[in-house]
């Protein structure tokens, strides 16, 4: 069945409308600059009930943006968030958005991070953004260290899993669960799905292949666990997950194995797959079913994750 046809309605139309670009001639030094001068496609309409902080990590400046109810005077829930993008683009404005609903619908603080990227900062520049940035909110008196969650989608659900076994191995800090929103944790596109014909419009194998290279470009010997989760020895002791996959996603294989791996380890683990998506549509395309479907249970998980100790 053509590509197309395994959509879900709902989806289709933004799909087809969308302008055909055949990415195979040109490299990720070329294709990056081009991505990120994209208009955000969802900006920031300011809520009267949100404030927003902007803030920068001690040493390199990478920015953080801070979204938290005007109302509290007390430590809060903390989400910290790694936005998507293939590892080369996204920004903290082309998430404005999402964070700012995300900190309405659960009451939280939402530290969104502008992590380094490749080409120009491959592995481990914005990894290792992402796990200062973990330390700063469990060190900050805003936030309540007990309460903290981290998570993302695509690039920046693979960075969340590799800070999650990062703190586990480290002893900290602390993180009361992660949510991984159609993860890309596995550098070796071996699973069926990444095979999958799909259409050039949405993240394919050929520009996987490209984004993979550009963020790995600086490893020499065997890539590490924390670049590529799903080839760790060791999923034991991570903290809960959500885990979501769509399912004409070329990504989809690898969400679902990572998800199997967490529970053969005992980690308790919220696998969700939304038949008739491609990748990232639930975030394209908000107004579909399907797609707030998606959301929705993304922010049951969270709650689940901040919710109060009983």
């Amino acid at each position: 069945m053509p590509f197309l046809d395994r959509i879900d309605p709902e989806l289709r139309p933004l799909l087809e409308s969308a302008p055909e670009v055949d990415l195979e001639p040109y490299s990720l030094e070329q294709i990056a600059p081009i991505s990120r001068s994209r208009p955000v496609v969802f900006p920031l309409v300011p809520h009267p009930d949100i404030e927003v902080l902007d803030d920068a990590l001690e040493g390199n400046g990478v920015r953080l943006r801070i979204f938290k109810p005007r109302a509290s005077d007390t430590a809060l829930p903390a989400f910290v968030y790694f936005h998507g993008g293939g590892f080369f683009t996204g920004d903290l404005e082309s998430n404005d958005s999402l964070c700012q609903t995300i900190a309405l619908k659960q009451g939280c603080a939402v530290i969104a991070v502008d992590y380094r990227k490749a080409p120009e900062e491959p592995f481990p520049a914005g990894f290792d953004d992402c796990c200062a940035a973990l330390r700063w909110t469990a060190s900050s008196p805003m936030f309540d260290s007990n309460r903290t969650a981290i998570g993302g989608i695509s690039a920046g659900a693979g960075l969340a899993a590799g800070v999650a076994m990062k703190a586990r191995d480290e002893g900290g800090p602390a993180i009361a669960g992660q949510v991984l929103a159609i993860p890309c944790i596995d550098h070796r596109l071996t699973t069926a799905s990444s095979q999958m014909d799909v259409d050039r419009r949405v993240w394919h194998r050929s520009l996987a292949k490209k984004a993979w290279t550009a963020y790995l470009a600086n490893v020499t010997g065997d890539v590490p666990a924390y670049a590529s989760p799903s080839i760790a020895s060791d999923f034991s002791d991570l903290p809960p997950a959500f885990v979501s996959a769509e399912g004409e996603d070329i990504l989809r294989d690898e969400a679902v194995e990572y998800a199997q791996n967490l529970m053969g380890a005992s980690v308790p683990v919220d696998l969700r797959v939304y038949a008739g998506a491609y990748h990232g549509s639930f975030a394209y395309s908000p107004e579909a079913k399907i797609s707030q479907q998606h959301f929705d249970e993304f922010n049951a998980a969270l709650a689940r994750f901040l919710a109060s100790p009983t």
